[in-house]
């Protein structure tokens, strides 16, 4: 895909973002998953193993993945202005209803209707979130070093022994290594056998 990316108009942006920050329920990834619908779906302004491959870059990056995601949108499809409009987007609706519920969470976290509901939304915030991994992971299920790199970076985060930051830096490391050496040898392989004579 060409590198150069499109320019999206400056209010178009401001729609996408401002509606994102005030009806992306369901957390991080949910938001997440809704920019991949409206950029690589929807849009197609970029492939889905690039959306991936950005994911991972911003996961190792500090803040929070949502807000990561839509300044980087906003920035490669409208600028400098289109980060800064993404940003007050995502920031602001989200800020003004948390502040709100915030507010009224005192007075109903006591009554038993709203345990069931707030119960509800847990499972389907679950929901949303192992379709997102599903969709994350989709593309490299097949890979033997996919699962055994997932396993081995699911038990090092579990330990709470290395930061998230550092687990991501160093299996990508592991794996660029074990690439690169695996790349070496085939070419070893390859100059030593004899070609045929012409």
């Amino acid at each position: 895909m060409d590198l150069e990316s499109p320019s999206l108009p400056k209010r178009l942006l401001a729609q996408i973002f401002f509606k994102l920050g005030a009806l992306g329920f369901g957390g991080p990834l949910a938001v997440v998953e809704e920019l991949r619908r409206i950029f690589v779906q929807e849009r197609q302004l970029l492939s889905n193993q690039e959306f991936n491959q950005v994911f991972t870059l911003l996961k190792a990056m500090p803040g929070p993945i949502a807000f990561q995601y839509s300044v980087y949108f906003g920035q490669r499809f409208g600028g400098f202005g289109g980060a800064v409009i993404a940003a007050l987007g995502t920031l602001i609706p989200a800020a003004v209803l948390v502040f709100a519920f915030s507010i009224f969470y005192t007075s109903l976290s006591g009554a038993v209707q709203f345990k069931h509901f707030m119960t509800s939304m847990q499972y389907a915030v679950a929901g949303v979130i192992l379709f997102t991994v599903i969709n994350l992971a989709k593309p490299s299920m097949k890979n033997p070093a996919f699962i055994i790199f997932s396993i081995l970076s699911a038990y090092i985060y579990a330990t709470g022994f290395i930061p998230e930051v550092l687990i991501i830096l160093l299996v990508g490391a592991c794996f660029f290594l074990a690439q690169t050496i695996k790349n070496k040898n085939l070419s070893v392989v390859a100059f030593a056998l004899p070609t045929e004579p012409s």
